[in-house]
């Protein structure tokens, strides 16, 4: 062999193994891992509500999902994501349960939604700079719209498009309506609690794939009753003024006793509740036309 082709077989060679390697390298390069912190939300410290005994975690993004627990005695964890990927993280409470020994997931989760609601923060023992955000009961709701929007069979022919989908105003209006509905309660003749959890997160999620330039948000009608005017009409159900009676919504059952009310989702008609009865779930079928 002459050494002209010696030469042109190497040249080959490295030209071939270099597009190997850059085929290879390549994805690495758009799905680098950012190690995140969140912080666990406050748990309320209340005899009213079952013992927490761990925390679920769900972390969803387009790429997959992952679920693990976490123990009570932790402030944080940390979980990796893919640095600007999209990526619903939702945190749920188990409580004691009075029928498994596993415990119940009884309470809507708390969330958080990266990039979008992590922001930077300096390490001082390390001297590196980490993201960090807290997971919110009042951001439940929002983590879980994203956790839809990415699981839903269209994500990927939209992905382009939702990655001009305004995720930060879509929170602030979510805390920002529920806010007003609690600030503006004692105005409303009608006495209703309108919360980011009554949202009708299916109808939502499609209008996002449909048209998301021009949405509102579909909420579910609610009605507050308190608990001496249930003990007079005729539901499936008694309750007396002592029964202490908790909905799936952390933030609502503070408001609801602040007010001594019972919060009820009035539509869909034959839509079933949950509720949290004297330690015990119950199941609220057939409501009453109030």
């Amino acid at each position: 062999m002459n050494k002209f082709n010696f030469h042109i077989k190497n040249i080959v060679l490295f030209f071939a193994c270099g597009i190997f390697l850059f085929a290879c390298k390549s994805p690495l390069t758009f799905d680098k891992e950012n190690s995140v912190c969140v912080n666990f939300p406050d748990y309320p410290q209340n005899e009213n509500y079952p013992k927490l005994i761990r925390w679920k975690v769900s972390v969803v993004n387009q790429n997959g999902s992952k679920i693990f627990f976490e123990d009570v005695g932790k402030k944080s964890f940390s979980v990796d994501v893919q640095q600007d990927v999209l990526t619903s993280i939702l945190v749920y409470p188990i409580t004691e349960s009075r029928t498994s020994q596993n415990g119940e997931s009884f309470f809507y989760p708390a969330g958080c939604v990266y990039p979008t609601d992590f922001l930077t923060y300096e390490n001082k023992n390390s001297n590196t700079k980490n993201l960090s955000a807290t997971a919110d009961w009042q951001k439940g709701t929002f983590s879980k719209i994203v956790e839809g929007v990415i699981t839903n069979k269209d994500f990927l022919v939209s992905k382009e498009k939702l990655n001009y989908f305004n995720w930060q105003k879509l929170k602030n209006d979510l805390i920002s309506n529920e806010n007003s509905s609690f600030e503006n309660f004692e105005t409303i003749k009608t006495k209703k609690c309108t919360t980011s959890f009554h949202l009708n997160k299916e109808a939502f999620i499609e209008k996002i794939f449909t048209d998301n330039s021009k949405i509102t948000l579909p909420y579910f009608a609610t009605i507050c009753e308190t608990k001496k005017s249930l003990t007079n009409r005729k539901n499936n159900f008694t309750l007396s003024e002592q029964d202490i009676f908790l909905t799936p919504y952390i933030p609502l059952n503070e408001f609801d006793a602040s007010k001594d009310f019972v919060t009820f989702q009035t539509t869909p008609e034959n839509l079933t509740e949950t509720f949290l009865l004297n330690g015990k779930i119950i199941f609220v079928k057939d409501k009453v036309k109030f």
